[in-house]
């Protein structure tokens, strides 16, 4: 039924749109503090990925960003670039992917250890096996 959808011109931007603001919706929620909706958030997140992965990754990454700008970090090694040195940052807190598609303006709060959690789990269950198959 999705193929059938994202193969008709005019309801595949529709879907587009859909899917960045559920995505969205449930990167905000997977990295919350809702500590009860983790393992649905985490299950939905990986049935999104199976769809579009790349924006899955860059959703969670676009959060991570965003909290380790306000927290200071390790200092870096030298061999890879901060992602502050590749790209501008925005030019306000609702310039993040994240907030513009959705996980924002639902009310939840992004918390630090629940955004690790949720990378490192999907790391190991999604992205992993799909960076080799």
């Amino acid at each position: 039924m999705l193929a059938d959808l994202a193969r008709n011109k005019h309801s595949a931007s529709a879907l587009e749109a859909v899917l960045k603001k559920v995505s969205g919706l449930v990167v905000g929620i997977a990295c919350s503090g809702v500590v009860g909706l983790r393992d649905a958030s985490i299950n939905a997140l990986a049935g999104l990925a199976s769809i579009d992965p790349d924006l899955i990754w860059l959703l969670l990454a676009d959060v991570y960003y965003s909290k380790k700008r306000e927290t200071p970090g390790p200092p870096t090694t030298g061999e890879f670039l901060e992602i502050s040195e590749i790209l501008p940052p925005p030019l306000s807190s609702k310039g993040y992917l994240y907030l513009q598609y959705g996980g924002k303006s639902y009310g939840f709060d992004i918390d630090s250890t629940s955004v690790e959690s949720v990378f490192r789990t999907l790391h190991a269950q999604i992205f992993r096996s799909q960076m080799y198959s």
